[in-house]
């Protein structure tokens, strides 16, 4: 493995450990191979592009399942809802009349 490629999948493995503010990587990676900041900057960048193409990513996955599971249940949720509004409406229809007829002397 080249250096570039060394030091990019540290800095990659560092970000993915959830080690995401420079400051924290920088001393680790300065720590292990001796080098300038300005050298960890510029792996630093490429490492940081290639983390936030794994976010989104992710994102997009999260996105489909949630499209394919829970998309589906919002959806019954709602039509259950739309159906007991039209009972309660039928409901209201049916027992007014009712309601004169009987509940009229009370």
């Amino acid at each position: 493995m080249a250096k570039k490629e060394k030091y990019v999948d540290f800095i990659f493995g560092e970000l993915t450990k959830g080690n995401v503010k420079r400051e924290q990587v920088l001393s680790k990676f300065v720590k292990k191979w001796q080098t300038s900041s300005r050298t960890f900057d510029r792996y630093f960048k490429i490492a940081n592009i290639d983390f936030n193409k794994l976010q989104s990513r992710a994102t997009e996955k999260k996105e489909e399942v949630y499209l394919k599971e829970v998309n589906p249940v919002s959806n019954s949720v709602s039509e259950i809802t739309i159906c007991l509004c039209k009972v309660s409406n039928l409901s209201l229809f049916v027992f007014k009349p009712f309601k004169t007829l009987f509940c009229s002397n009370l």
